[in-house]
C-alpha cells in the first residue's frame, strides 16, 4: 500500500522504497518457512515454499537493485 503510490507519484529510487521491498522479501520468505512447515501434511505446501522463496528471492536482487540505483542518485544529486 505504500510502494505503488510512490512509484505511481514519480519517487521510484528513494529509500523508503528500498525497505519496502526488503520487508516485502523477508514476509515471503516467511511465508516459504509456513508452507515447508506445512509441506509436512500436504505435498502442495512444498510447492508453495518454493514459490515463495523464489519470489522473495527474487525481491532481494530487485532491493539490491534499487538500493545501489538510490546510491547513484544521491551521488548525482550533490554532483555539480
Amino acid at each position: 500500500y505504500r510502494l505503488l503510490p510512490r512509484i505511481s507519484r514519480g519517487q521510484v529510487f528513494v529509500a523508503s522504497n528500498v525497505r519496502c521491498l526488503r520487508i516485502i522479501s523477508w514476509c515471503c520468505f516467511g511465508v516459504a518457512l509456513v508452507f515447508l512447515v506445512l509441506a509436512w501434511f500436504r505435498s502442495l505446501g512444498l510447492l508453495v515454499a518454493f514459490a515463495a522463496a523464489f519470489f522473495g528471492l527474487i525481491l532481494r536482487v530487485l532491493k539490491n537493485v534499487f538500493a545501489r540505483a538510490v546510491a547513484l542518485q544521491d551521488e548525482a544529486d550533490y554532483t555539480i
